[in-house]
């Protein structure tokens, strides 16, 4: 609000600033029930420990919420259980009593309670360039609520890497996103079974499927490695029949031989560095061991 000053300069005079209430609104354009809402207050010019009470309220003007608290500043956040019973919209009133002001925020609509449930991968494992889908059941939301889909990999601590989000809407009480996988990083960065105290830690992939601020959470699904090598003679002609020991980062290990084009290729083996050792066609051979990482 602006206020101009009339007066004589250069002399002090009291100026009293009116107290008012700029804004009242939720946080969000539409909530779930059985879910948490914020309601946010602006103010100007109110004291510090002014009260602020605040009503929440339903369509059929049925009360769900009654909060009196203080002012700290101009920004004020009231969060609210919003109940299962609540229909339709959901309506605040606010009023700071001891200075006489009220206000009223636009509704926010309700949407049934979100039940979100059957989360499921396409395939039991991944591998990289392949095109997965994510799908869930989610009931309560009509068709065209969003739907965000989030891909972590799993981490021991928690900690778990965020990967991608992927956003789709609600279809005949489904949700279902394609995602083209590959590891984010190098498998150098995986710790092998010495270099970890914990040991070799297998990498685990799991998405969330959020609903407003309901979400749930994936079985795990592993991420499993691929490997080709082609072994040739310092020539370059490539070697046969040659005798390959992989050598994995969880500390298994795999016997091989290349094919007639010098190739040995490997599927489904643990991510991480690989030491590679070979058995010489012939005593005349001296060969050095190798060591690789896929990725």
């Amino acid at each position: 609000m602006k206020k101009e000053y009339k007066g004589e300069a250069n002399k002090m005079h009291p100026i009293e600033l009116p107290s008012s209430v700029e804004q009242v609104s939720w946080s969000q354009p539409f909530g779930i029930c059985g879910s948490k809402a914020i309601l946010e207050i602006f103010t100007q010019f109110v004291g510090i420990g002014s009260e602020l009470k605040a009503i929440i309220k339903d369509e059929d003007g049925k009360q769900h919420g009654d909060v009196t608290t203080k002012i700290f500043g101009s920004h004020h956040s009231l969060e609210f259980s919003i109940p299962v019973e609540a229909r339709l919209k959901l309506y605040a009133d606010i009023e700071l009593p001891e200075l006489g002001l009220k206000a009223s925020a636009l509704p926010m609509w309700l949407l049934p309670k979100v039940k979100i449930s059957n989360l499921r991968w396409s395939q039991r494992e991944l591998k990289r360039q392949n095109i997965i889908k994510m799908s869930a059941s989610i009931q309560g939301p009509p068709d065209g609520a969003p739907v965000a889909f989030k891909v972590f990999e799993q981490d021991t601590l928690h900690a778990h890497d965020h990967l991608t989000t992927l956003h789709t809407r609600v279809t005949g009480g489904r949700a279902e996103v394609e995602w083209l996988f590959d590891y984010h990083g190098s498998t150098a960065q995986i710790p092998t079974k010495d270099e970890s105290p914990k040991g070799y830690q297998q990498p685990y992939l799991f998405f969330r499927v959020s609903v407003a601020d309901v979400f749930a959470d994936s079985p795990p699904l592993k991420f499993l490695d691929e490997v080709y090598l082609t072994v040739k003679d310092v020539y370059g002609h490539v070697l046969k029949n040659m005798k390959c020991i992989f050598h994995f980062a969880d500390g298994s290990q795999k016997q091989t031989q290349t094919n007639a084009e010098g190739l040995a290729h490997l599927q489904n083996i643990p991510p991480g560095k690989i030491r590679i050792t070979f058995q010489p066609i012939n005593k005349a051979m001296v060969i050095e061991e190798v060591s690789l990482v896929v990725g």
